[in-house]
């Protein structure tokens, strides 16, 4: 990573070499990405973002920094401390990192949601456990999916129940973890899983439904 000052305005960028003599820039999550060839020097990659100064001020500097959690939307303060912290106060989220980078800060929410959701699934146990007399409940774990709210390994007997489901409400965890569970009783996703799952979670197939049509902008 880069870092340069331009008109009096310092950020960080990365240089990505391409085959391509077309260079480009794009901006995520604070940081400027330059597409370019691999010939291309550093003067002249700084020169090409000193003539879109304006576009890179611009995204740098308008992008709301909010997080949900439990469904709420709040207002995002990333400190540089001594120690990884999070804390709730009223309308706002402090993270509060050892290291000042996105990822840093990321990984502190993320292992909050973490423990959101194994608390979540404590909370609710007992009544799936009951939900489900057919079977021996498997190992259910929490962790960071990338492309699912849930999954059940059936050769493991284990379900993974995605981190990530701490910024939607209560109600989806306990369907993830139904819609999961149901996958002991039929593997695939036939009409009769879903008879099974509806008859165990009445109104899954819409929380289903719901979940995947929100679209959280969170800046982590």
């Amino acid at each position: 990573m880069n870092e340069v000052t331009i008109d009096n305005f310092t950020f960080n960028y990365v240089v990505r070499r391409t085959t391509k003599g077309t260079t480009y820039i794009r901006v995520r999550n604070q940081v400027v990405y330059v597409s370019t060839s691999k010939t291309k020097k550093i003067k002249d990659i700084e020169n090409i973002l000193a003539k879109h100064i304006a576009f890179i001020k611009e995204k740098l500097t308008t992008v709301d920094k909010v997080v949900h959690i439990n469904g709420v939307c709040y207002n995002l303060q990333l400190v540089h401390g001594l120690k990884n912290n999070l804390e709730i106060i009223d309308d706002k989220v402090v993270i509060t990192s050892k290291m000042d980078e996105y990822k840093a800060y990321q990984k502190v929410l993320f292992d909050y949601f973490k423990k959101v959701i194994e608390k979540r699934i404590v909370e609710i146990i007992y009544e799936v456990s009951y939900s489900f007399k057919e079977f021996i409940m498997p190992e259910i774990t929490v962790k960071y999916l990338r492309s699912a709210f849930g999954k059940y390994y059936k050769t493991k007997h284990k379900v993974i129940m995605s981190s990530i489901l701490a910024r939607y409400d209560m109600e989806f965890t306990k369907m993830v973890l139904y819609h999961e569970l149901t996958h002991v009783l039929e593997f695939s996703h036939s009409e009769r899983f879903h008879k099974i799952l509806e008859s165990k979670y009445p109104g899954a197939k819409r929380l289903n439904s719901i979940l995947r049509k929100i679209k959280y902008n969170d800046y982590l």
